[in-house]
């Protein structure tokens, strides 16, 4: 049977792509076919495959596993050695970071980047290797670097898009924990009106508001908060916060009828997010009293 040699070269990869591929022949027990020759500081790595055309089913199978393992071998070093450069280098082309900006939140753009949640690792990783895959099926010499610096244009995009998406998100939380935090140092400065706030989910819309004494929060027409008889606060859920961090002054906050979180809307949802982020362990839920209609 015939034999396919596919070679790979490298210079600032060649420590990184050897240890990689002896853990795979180690590690996996995968019996890969490779030689290694240093030529200079060059590392030309050669890998022996049967011919898929003349080969038996199970030795094309095992032909496939094995190209995929190599392939695989390459996307690590990528992803792990070259990638991170990329993305400081368009942290400060771009978006003007400093080497302080970096320095701080360098890793964080790496994690969200490399996220399992997001997914974007495994994306550009499946990205790359169907770009790889379809490499080998016209060549089978493949310089890492010259790949990276001309065919590997595309896979710059994907990288740069994803990169920019992760500062974006990054500034979005930054901006959200500075409101966070301003919410809560003008929720300390005010004077407590209601020590204990209770609110109650009415439906998938509406909220009440109530004191300790069971009586329903309002607005006096002066605009002062104070008990009242009406049972619902009557305003779009968004405008819950206002009265709740600036006019109520609570400093506790204690939530019933939490069995109907699951039918609520996003607004409530947000603004039920938005308070716990605000008032930590003194934003409570009620595990269950006759005013939660579960007694």
């Amino acid at each position: 049977m015939s034999e396919q040699e596919y070679r790979v070269f490298t210079r600032q990869y060649a420590d990184e792509l050897s240890r990689r591929v002896r853990r795979l022949c180690t590690e996996e027990e995968l019996p890969l076919n490779y030689s290694e020759d240093l030529q200079g500081e060059t590392l030309a790595m050669t890998f022996t495959l049967p011919d898929m055309l003349n080969a038996t089913r199970k030795e094309n199978i095992l032909c496939r596993i094995q190209k995929y393992y190599f392939i695989q071998a390459l996307i690590d070093v990528v992803q792990d050695c070259w990638e991170q450069p990329q993305v400081y280098a368009r942290l400060k082309k771009i978006f003007e970071w400093s080497d302080e900006d970096i320095g701080t939140n360098g890793n964080s753009i790496m994690n969200k980047l490399n996220s399992g949640e997001r997914g974007s690792k495994d994306l550009r990783g499946k990205f790359l290797a169907r770009e790889l895959i379809a490499y080998f099926e016209e060549q089978n010499d493949l310089d890492i670097e010259g790949y990276l610096d001309f065919r590997g244009k595309t896979y710059h995009n994907v990288l740069a898009r994803q990169v920019d998406s992760a500062v974006a998100e990054l500034q979005m939380e930054e901006e959200e924990k500075s409101s966070l935090e301003l919410m809560r140092n003008i929720l300390q400065r005010r004077p407590e009106k209601f020590t204990v706030l209770h609110m109650k989910l009415l439906s998938s819309d509406d909220v009440s508001l109530w004191s300790s004494r069971g009586r329903p929060l309002g607005i006096s027409e002066e605009g002062e908060p104070c008990e009242s008889d009406v049972s619902r606060l009557g305003e779009p859920i968004e405008d819950v916060l206002v009265p709740i961090l600036y006019l109520y002054g609570p400093r506790e906050i204690v939530l019933h009828a939490c069995h109907m979180l699951p039918q609520t809307s996003k607004e409530i949802l947000a603004v039920l997010g938005v308070l716990q982020s605000v008032f930590g362990e003194d934003f409570r839920i009620c595990p269950g009293c006759g005013d939660c209609f579960l007694a």
